[in-house]
């Protein structure tokens, strides 16, 4: 008896697909064509680029942009008036400058010697400093008992070269057997010692630091380290520096000549004024030369109304000067005038001041006298408007030849 043939799942699932295919077509078998040959291609083979790395972030403040806010914020300070500039003792220069020093900037004084130059820088530090703001004051040329002399007299209104000598005394005093004593000469010995001891309190509180430094000798970087001194001692408003003079400034490289110790000069001034918020005054003397030829006249003696030249033709006079001169926002310029008005008030010398270049105003002039205790705006009737610049000299008319001589004058040389 023959045996059930029992076939697996597998051959029964084999025979469904050859029934589905249906029978095998007749013909010879067609072979499937071949995947075609992709050419190679010529020269050597190129490596594909690498993926390109993401750019790394940009430190902070490292784009323009960055900086918006904080500016921003500066102007909306000195537009609501928490921020204000640091007044002179001129109200007519101060119009001229905007309101006066403002902090982030450098101006820079020129003025040959004995035009006031120290005189009107130190009493607009005294000025600053009885209003609240510190001031680092770099005398390179003065003693402690000359500026204490100085600063005295200003708030004492007394001649601090009196006080200096000894032709003053400190506390005047009238004998009683003095004639004088009843009338006016005891009741003002009392009214000059009375105001000089509110000076000498005064003065005890001011937040003025004085840097006395040995010429040639004492190098600009240490104006950095004295404003921060200042700053942790009174961390209120920026700064008023102040640089006398210029030409003073030592270095710590002995082989370093004037020019290069004005340079790092410029660039410390630049860096403190920026990075501090101070406003920094830098004081420089003027060659004898350009004494005798700013605008074509004396510079130390200006006629007026008579004007010579153009407060912009002052820029550059300064001695040794010339890149801190034009990197600085503000140029001024001071100088006597020969004017017929000083003894109509009294008064000793008329100054002129130019303000030769203002980055952010017009340039100008403004006027004051320094009465020999304090500086005082020119007063009504000087001359305050801006002068024009003069006509060149017309050619006189005869018969003048090609040496400048004429027949008429005895052989005298006629101007041309």
């Amino acid at each position: 008896m023959n045996k059930p043939l029992h076939r697996s799942e597998l051959e029964l699932a084999a025979l469904d697909d050859l029934v589905a295919e249906g029978p095998a077509p007749e013909g010879p078998a067609v072979e499937p064509e071949p995947d075609p040959v992709k050419p190679e291609p010529e020269g050597p083979t190129v490596e594909p680029a690498p993926e390109p790395e993401p750019a790394p972030d940009p430190p902070a403040k490292f784009w323009l942009g960055a900086h918006l806010d904080d500016a921003v914020a500066m102007w909306d300070r000195r537009a609501r008036g928490i921020d204000k500039p640091i007044p002179t003792v001129l109200a007519g220069l101060n119009s001229q400058l905007g309101g006066g020093l403002w902090g982030g900037e450098v101006v820079m004084l020129t003025g040959s010697t004995g035009s006031g130059k120290s005189q009107f820088a130190l009493a607009t530090a005294v000025d600053a400093a009885k209003a609240g703001t510190p001031v680092v004051y770099v005398g390179l040329e003065l003693g402690y008992p000359d500026m204490v002399a100085r600063v005295l007299g200003h708030l004492s209104d007394r001649r601090w070269s009196d006080l200096f000598r000894g032709r003053d005394a400190l506390f005047p005093t009238v004998p009683d057997d003095d004639a004088r004593s009843m009338d006016w000469a005891r009741p003002k010995a009392v009214e000059v010692s009375e105001r000089t001891r509110r000076a000498m309190a005064e003065l005890r509180g001011l937040p003025l630091h004085l840097v006395v430094g040995t010429a040639h000798g004492w190098s600009p970087d240490r104006i950095a380290d004295a404003v921060r001194d200042v700053r942790r001692y009174c961390p209120g408003p920026a700064p008023l520096v102040v640089l006398d003079y210029l030409q003073l400034v030592g270095s710590d490289n002995a082989r370093d000549d004037v020019r290069a110790r004005v340079s790092k000069a410029s660039t410390t001034c630049r860096m403190v004024a920026r990075d501090q918020g101070a406003a920094v005054l830098v004081i420089s003397s003027i060659p004898r030369s350009a004494e005798s030829t700013a605008g074509g006249a004396k510079e130390s003696k200006i006629d007026f109304p008579t004007p010579v030249d153009m407060p912009g033709d002052r820029v550059g006079l300064g001695k040794e000067s010339g890149e801190i001169e034009y990197s600085a926002d503000v140029v001024l310029n001071i100088s006597k005038a020969n004017w017929d008005g000083n003894a109509r008030w009294g008064l000793r010398a008329l100054h002129a001041f130019a303000v030769a270049k203002n980055r952010c105003g017009p340039v100008g002039w403004a006027f004051g006298y320094f009465t020999g205790t304090g500086w005082v705006d020119a007063p009504d009737g000087a001359p305050a408007q801006t002068p024009k610049k003069p006509k060149k000299p017309k050619k006189p008319k005869g018969d003048a030849n090609r040496n400048g001589k004429s027949p008429d004058n005895d052989g005298e040389k006629v101007e041309l």
